[in-house]
């Protein structure tokens, strides 16, 4: 079996064809071969009307009388004459005289029919033929050709009746020992005197192997145009495993590059529509994976950047601490408050990057409950009242009474922290942010692509607002929209908040006016309960 797809195909291909070609084929040569019996015996039935009135104007026809090679003359009126003649206008074609009961006449009894082209009759007589169509000159007359003559002694010929079209039939003879013969009879009245008879036919004979045998003349032209067509499907069966195997030798050329390290590679859109679709495929995933690569890289630069700004901090003030610098009370306390700062950021860093990892993995789970949203807001407001204060921030809560969600409550609480701290530090000095929970009929949530009721929950800042640009990449791990992280925080805030919400079947997008504010947009799949306030 070959190892390659496109071999496999090319071999199936020119399997499948040949399988087609033979038993077309031999559906052909049956199909001819029963028609070439039917024409071989509409052509014994021909001959033996055409000798029948030959035979009955024998008389009176001298070049019927022409004895040919034989030495010894039998006289016009003689019976043998007769049969002489008759061997003669039959042609390669075995004929004799029988009498109504179907025994031969006494001149052709213990004939020996020889069904050699060019022979017919006795054997070693040679005889001419009336030329007209089925004297048996023709197609099919050779596939005797070397045969031993047939004996017919003790055969009985009985006179054939009428086959539809008024046509004297065709009838089947199975001797005991032998091939089987086919025969047909028609009368001849004027000569039954002549040889004694009340009653004389001539009769056709031919083997019945002659005539099942004509399809074996077919076989070469068959042969010839079976192969042809074989290579002819060959060659269409390459293309057509070519057109197949080339997209997908494509698509393994390009996996192979990209596990090489090149995320740029993308490979032709081309071929029928399975292949199309599976090169899309291949190139969204290329370009996911690229994209990957790059946010991995960030995270590296990210992480490293977050990471050695505490450390630097730390081990300096550790090493003033150590070789003295810091010699007055005052500048221990600040080294040590420096120190516990940056291992209080390191820390923080780290747990949240646990968060993700448990999110991601599902490993820390959700344990799901009623969770009244009006005191959860409260609570969440309440823990940065703080921050608020020291930015002069306030907030308008704007929550339906007795309004529940189906969540788990410590994990909503953290993705709300972050999305409402988000316009805490971001927002102007002295702005506001305001915060709306409805719940959300089910035509809202198939407008927002959940299909189902659900709760809505919009946060909004009066900040500069969020570019298109920015709200394309706002939810990456470490991404801040001001490079010099003046504002501080670690940038994973908002993609943990995008982790809780999907983690809980929902889904968060960033809006608002690029210049004025910006709107985060939470959505919490159902089931949805009002009890009351």
């Amino acid at each position: 079996m070959p190892q390659t797809l496109r071999n496999r195909l090319l071999l199936g291909y020119v399997l499948l064809a040949l399988l087609s070609v033979v038993l077309a084929s031999s559906a052909a040569l049956a199909l001819f071969g029963r028609r070439l019996v039917r024409d071989a015996q509409a052509g014994m039935v021909d001959t033996a009307l055409a000798a029948a009135s030959r035979i009955e104007s024998w008389e009176s026809d001298p070049a019927f009388l022409i004895l040919g090679d034989d030495d010894e003359d039998p006289g016009p009126d003689s019976a043998r004459a007769l049969a002489v003649a008759l061997r003669r206008t039959l042609g390669p074609s075995a004929g004799l005289i029988v009498d109504g009961e179907g025994q031969p006449a006494e001149p052709f009894q213990g004939a020996d029919l020889d069904a050699r082209e060019g022979g017919g009759g006795p054997r070693g007589r040679g005889f001419g033929s009336l030329g007209g169509p089925g004297s048996g000159s023709g197609s099919g007359s050779g596939s005797g050709r070397g045969r031993p003559p047939l004996n017919l002694s003790g055969f009985r010929f009985p006179p054939v009746g009428l086959a539809p079209g008024g046509r004297p039939s065709v009838e089947r003879l199975e001797p005991g020992a032998g091939p089987a013969l086919f025969y047909t009879t028609a009368p001849v009245p004027g000569i039954a005197a002549s040889l004694g008879l009340e009653a004389a036919h001539v009769v056709v004979v031919r083997p019945s192997r002659e005539l099942r045998g004509m399809w074996l003349t077919m076989v070469p032209s068959v042969a010839l145009a079976g192969s042809l067509a074989v290579l002819a499907a060959g060659l269409v069966a390459a293309a057509v495993a070519g057109s197949i195997t080339r997209p997908i030798e494509a698509v393994t050329a390009g996996s192979a590059r990209l596990a090489g390290g090149d995320h740029d590679v993308r490979v032709p859109v081309e071929g029928a529509a399975e292949f199309r679709s599976l090169a899309h495929s291949f190139n969204a995933m290329a370009f996911e994976v690229g994209q990957a690569h790059d946010r991995q890289r960030d995270f590296v630069v990210n992480v490293s950047h977050d990471l050695r700004t505490p450390l630097t901090t730390i081990r300096g003030f550790a090493e003033a601490l150590r070789d003295g610098t810091a010699k007055s009370q005052e500048q221990q306390d600040a080294a040590a408050r420096a120190i516990a700062a940056g291992a209080t950021r390191m820390a923080a860093l780290v747990e949240e990057l646990l968060d993700l990892a448990r999110l991601e993995g599902q490993q820390g789970g959700l344990e799901r409950s009623r969770v009244a949203l009006s005191p959860l807001i409260e609570d969440i407001t309440a823990d940065l009242r703080g921050a608020a204060g020291e930015r002069d921030v306030r907030f308008l809560v704007d929550v339906e009474k007795g309004l529940t969600a189906w969540a788990d409550r410590s994990w909503l609480s953290r993705a709300l922290l972050n999305l409402i701290g988000n316009g805490v530090v971001h927002g102007p000095r002295g702005g506001t942010v305001r915060i709306t929970v409805r719940s959300a009929d089910a035509q809202q949530g198939a407008q927002q692509g959940a299909g189902v009721a659900g709760v809505s929950m919009e946060i909004q800042d009066e900040g500069n607002g969020i570019s298109a640009a920015q709200q394309q990449r706002i939810f990456e791990r470490f991404y801040r929209g001001d490079p010099a992280r003046s504002a501080g925080g670690s940038g994973l805030g908002l993609a943990i908040a995008r982790e809780i919400i999907e983690a809980h079947g929902g889904f968060i997008e960033v809006g608002g006016d690029e210049s004025t504010s910006t709107t985060f947009s939470v959505w919490l799949p159902g089931p949805v309960a009002r009890h009351p306030a």
